[in-house]
């Protein structure tokens, strides 16, 4: 386990063992090299601030660290940006010049906002990069792809004749259309909505008569618009269909085609599967209970409202597509799977020891092994922070084989300079292997 809740024993839960008729301890990794093992002990010893970490007292070295190591370039460490920069080049280096698969590289990081996400994933597709990402907090309607079908849907639906508190804006559409049409920007997508959307339908650009309109938008655009836009009108002329099929039907037959992004995009397949999920899900459960309702109706309007969030767990992560993986540590931790290689991001931010802030249920406190009375001190925090740390990184290196790309900057994103416990514990496994070096050059 890597987060302790509601007050877990795991102390007592160990005592079963007493119960059990056979005991089976396994002591060796089937998947870390001796580099990555080796880095692994003295990294736990680092944090932990124990002294057994070999180099400490001087045992021989039976694996090179340097073999289990990649950081920053010198002139990339400076600002957060350059960071991200290494990041990507490091993973075309691997993948094109080495051959790698893509399925065998992560690249972690300790919190993955959406600019983080945006600005990895945008640096690797530039280099010929598929990549996925798994973000399980975060609810699908956050998700632009998501968004773009709810928006969509409302225009397949004019029957529904949402309210002005749910009706839709010029914004939605061009944002639905950059998530949808591949290449397609906000700027050229805006300018077709202005023209093309009035009195609450869409118009086609086959009939816009303004040239210089028409070249701003350019005719590959404005194709790809008519034909969804056809599709659309298509819909419109047959029976409705339940919401969950609607999605499935519109991102079959014509989002996943050639020209739109979910032809090529493993995260946004991932998402509107969840999506169709949820909305199946909603209609069975309005089926059973209030059958007169329109279930597609209600699904849209109960998402605007935020009282359905349609948030489920990342299943997906057993599959495994030929592509990079962008994930925050502890995602890519639950799913258990080894790679060759990692990439850790942002290796100074103090988010990778630091655990819920749970004021009112303080799971140590909660727990039989407090002592009644103690007070939670800043010690115990800081205790606790490493004990977290060390198996964050225990856990990841056991599912590393060969090499760990540490990415560092002295400023992060917001321009500050911040030095975490974990960046701590690698310079200080850094420094320590280079004085063993220096060492052993002067003995020689």
């Amino acid at each position: 386990g890597y987060r302790t809740i509601l007050g877990a024993d795991e102390i007592n839960a160990l005592t079963l063992q007493g119960v059990c008729d056979k005991i089976v301890t396994l002591n060796d990794s089937r998947v870390m090299s001796p580099a990555v093992t080796l880095l692994e002990q003295e990294l736990s010893g680092s944090i932990l601030e124990t002294s057994d970490a070999p180099a400490k007292h001087g045992r021989k070295r039976k694996a090179d660290l340097r073999a289990a190591i990649t950081y920053t370039a010198p002139e990339q460490q400076r600002y957060h940006t350059q960071m991200l920069d290494w990041t990507a080049e490091s993973a075309a280096s691997l993948i094109h010049g080495h051959g790698v698969k893509p399925s065998e590289i992560v690249i972690l990081a300790p919190l993955l906002s959406d600019s983080l996400r945006y600005a990895l994933v945008s640096r690797l597709e530039a280099r010929d990069i598929a990549t996925y990402s798994l973000r399980p907090s975060r609810p699908l309607h956050d998700e632009p792809a998501a968004r773009a079908l709810l928006t969509l849907a409302k225009l397949a639906h004019p029957q529904w004749a949402f309210s002005p508190v749910y009706a839709i804006r010029k914004a939605d559409i061009a944002a639905a259309l950059v998530s949808v049409m591949d290449g397609l920007d906000l700027t050229r997508a805006s300018l077709l909505v202005d023209i093309l959307f009035k009195s609450g339908r869409l118009h086609p650009f086959s009939k816009l008569q303004n040239e210089t309109l028409r070249a701003r938008i350019t005719g590959d655009f404005g194709a790809r618009y008519d034909r969804l836009l056809a599709w659309l009108e298509a819909y419109q002329a047959g029976k409705p269909l339940p919401i969950d099929l609607f999605f499935s039907k519109l991102a079959g037959e014509m989002l996943s085609q050639p020209g739109f992004r979910f032809h090529h995009g493993y995260d946004e397949a991932r998402i509107v599967n969840s999506l169709i999920d949820s909305a199946r899900n909603f209609r069975e459960t309005t089926a059973r209970f209030a059958p007169e309702l329109d279930s597609g109706y209600e699904y849209l309007k109960m998402i605007d409202d935020g009282v359905l969030t349609n948030q489920y767990p990342p299943v997906e992560i057993d599959e495994q597509p030929n592509a990079v993986l962008v994930a925050p540590a502890y995602t890519f931790l639950l799913g258990n799977r080894p790679v060759d290689y990692q990439f850790w991001v942002s290796v100074d931010h103090p988010a990778w020891g630091r655990r819920p802030l749970q004021p009112l249920s303080n799971p140590y406190i909660l727990s039989k092994q407090w002592p009644p009375g103690r007070v939670w001190t800043d010690a115990d925090e800081q205790a606790v922070s490493q004990q977290i740390l060390n198996r964050a990184i225990t856990g990841l290196l056991r599912r590393c084989r060969k090499q760990i790309y540490f990415g560092y900057s002295q400023f992060n994103e917001s321009g500050y300079e911040q030095i975490g416990e974990l960046r701590l514990a690698v310079d200080d496994v850094l420094r320590r292997h280079a004085n063993a070096e220096t060492s052993g050059m002067a003995h020689g």
